[in-house]
């Protein structure tokens, strides 16, 4: 009887719930619906997340205690072990990011003296992403999921995206006596939420954005050769010739580049950038100002044509190197520290640049030149160009690129001290 106990476990309900948080504006506010069958979907100007489970997987009984493998096909077809399809799906006309969250309610263990043995802990998870990488997202137990635990932190995931999970559950089997956990009734919880920061980045016109903290769209990686675009786009810039090591790659919060070949190269994906309005927004550290560090650009030393640099000059000198010197502008950045938000925009009507240093005007110019110039922005690279590595020497930038942002349009004087906000509070300068 007492081995029989052991074996045989009981849900009689396990209901899945969704909660919600949405963004309308500025202003946020919690919204919760429950339900065992019906997708939960909230609405708004911007943004339309929804998480769908499915219905079938909201009432499971007659579970006994098992093992997880980790052949994940073996756990697909044993019938001990729950299987709860979720999806998270961005119907909205921006990225967002989103939390995971798990919780129970009206689970405690059989009271039962006559049934001693077993423990919550015994009582597993496995949240288990069915695409894109790090496929086994989290393990778990039950024993304090009274009170919401994260599953997934913080994913990013881009207008009309899919992301598929499958929740696991189960009773891992011990060498020891289960009796406690027979017959047990509870509910799942799954909570969906959007992440909340203070402020967001101006979205409109928003071309590519890189980001040295989450620098894959799946959060950070210490090893990935390629930096993720999260605007959207997919103009991801490929890593080239970085060593990955103390003088080379990637930080907590950056990419560190080594001032001799370390570049990302961007290719031909902003080639019309220079034929209408544009803004660049960086965050960098640069290791030495007073030499020359190149931050954009795509000159040749054998091509006199279309080629723009943006680049630390010497002297403390930010320079607008456009069409090989023809103009070449250069505005003091009055330095008070090697670390800083800096935002160059283009009126391309009226000719017009304008260069800020952490939101404050560093140098305005006028020249119709700028209006006449209508090549493509190709073989670009940030942090060198394509000169030979060998040709100049003090060129490549030596230095630590946080954030890079490049608008279709200008930005204005409002827009331009938010994201500056945002920057300085974010990357700690």
């Amino acid at each position: 009887m007492e081995e029989n106990n052991k074996k045989k476990i009981i849900y009689s309900s396990l209901i899945v719930i969704i909660i919600l948080l949405i963004i309308s504006g500025i202003t946020y506010a919690w919204f919760s619906a429950r339900g065992e069958t019906e997708s939960q979907q909230i609405t708004t100007a911007k943004v339309d997340l929804v998480v769908e489970v499915n219905p079938d997987a909201t009432h499971i009984k007659d579970i006994k205690p098992t093992t997880w493998s980790e052949d994940i096909e073996e756990n697909n077809n044993n019938t001990d072990i729950v299987q709860i399809p979720i999806n998270v799906i961005n119907n909205s006309t921006i990225d967002v990011k989103y939390n995971l969250k798990l919780a129970t309610e009206n689970l405690s263990l059989n009271d039962n003296v006559e049934l001693p043995g077993g423990s919550l802990s015994d009582i597993k998870y496995v949240l288990y992403r069915l695409d894109g990488e790090n496929r086994k997202a989290k393990k778990g137990n039950f024993e304090n999921l009274s009170e919401e635990q994260f599953i997934m932190k913080v994913k990013h995931i881009n207008k009309d995206e899919t992301h598929h999970y499958v929740l696991y559950v189960y009773i891992e089997e011990t060498d020891g006596i289960q009796n406690s956990l027979q017959g047990l009734n509870f509910n799942i919880i799954v909570n969906g939420d959007l992440k909340t920061p203070d402020n967001t980045y101006t979205q409109d016109g928003l071309l590519l954005h890189f980001d040295g903290i989450d620098n894959t769209r799946n959060g950070h990686s210490d090893t990935t050769e390629v930096w993720e675009d999260l605007s959207g786009n997919n103009k991801d810039g490929e890593l080239k010739y970085f060593a990955f090591d103390e003088t080379s790659g990637w930080l907590e919060d950056g990419l560190r580049f080594d001032g001799l070949d370390d570049g990302v190269s961007l290719g031909s994906k902003i080639k019309d950038l220079l034929k209408s309005d544009f803004t660049i927004e960086m965050v960098f550290n640069c290791d030495e100002l007073d030499t020359r560090d190149i931050l954009l650009g795509n000159y040749e030393r054998d091509y006199y044509g279309n080629n723009v640099n943006f680049e630390i000059y010497r002297n403390y000198l930010f320079r607008l190197y456009w069409n090989s010197g023809n103009p070449d502008y250069r505005g003091s950045l009055m330095m008070d520290t090697n670390k800083f938000n800096i935002n160059i925009n283009l009126n391309k009507t009226m000719g017009i640049v304008n260069i800020y240093k952490n939101d404050k005007l560093i140098l305005t110019t006028t020249d119709e030149r700028f209006t006449t110039y209508n090549f493509d922005y190709s073989y670009v690279y940030l942090g060198r160009d394509n000169r030979p590595i060998d040709s100049e020497t003090g060129v490549a930038l030596k230095g630590v690129i946080n954030s890079v942002r490049i608008y279709n349009r200008k930005l204005n004087d409002v827009e331009i001290k938010n994201n500056y906000e945002i920057d300085k509070n974010r990357f700690k300068f």
